[in-house]
């Protein structure tokens, strides 16, 4: 009767082990969800859109674990998009848009960009690029306007002509607004 007892406990001792394996990988699957389109979780995802020589690329942006954005790829080049595919392209990047990646070496992060517009160096891409960065947290978009000031420096955020939309089918008509006062 003991070695019974023994392999019943053994049994809830696995169970009890493969809940708590299940559980954990559904709360890293949680963690790492797409962004909701309906106002979505706390997490925060963030994106950018370039435009240069009329064509728009847009941008995932993923939050390393020593906390800075880098751009990964899925990246969307469009030669003058509607305001509303353009829309569509920032919700898909938000989606992609992923928090605690491991940290990349330094000397391997590089932009996807240069080499979607078919330029050397970042430093070419920029000169005569506007951005609008776009983020999301639990309760809606911001879409920040961006002025470039150079290789060396890179963009600045214009914060005081920023606009926060909570109402994703306001997100089109936004983007137009910050692209126009971006620099």
């Amino acid at each position: 009767m003991p070695e019974r007892s023994i392999t019943i406990l053994g049994m809830v001792w696995w169970q009890v082990v493969l809940i708590v394996v299940v559980g954990l990988f559904l709360l890293m699957k949680l963690m790492r969800r797409k962004v909701d389109r309906g106002g979505g979780p706390a997490r925060p995802a963030a994106a950018s859109v370039y435009v240069r020589e009329g064509t728009t690329y847009v941008t995932s942006e993923f939050l390393t674990r020593d906390g800075f954005w880098i751009e990964q790829e899925p990246c969307f080049v469009e030669e003058g998009p509607t305001p509303e595919v353009l829309a569509e392209r920032v919700l898909e990047a938000l989606d992609a848009s992923m928090v605690d990646i491991p940290t990349p070496p330094r000397d391997t992060i590089k932009s996807p960009l240069p080499g979607l517009a078919g330029v050397r160096s970042y430093g070419i891409f920029m000169k005569g690029t506007i951005n609008v960065a776009v983020s999301q947290d639990g309760t809606g978009i911001t879409v920040t306007p961006m002025k470039n000031c150079g290789a060396k420096r890179g963009f600045e955020f214009k914060d005081s002509d920023a606009l926060r939309v909570e109402d994703v089918s306001k997100l089109a008509s936004i983007l137009v607004e910050t692209l126009e006062v971006a620099e």
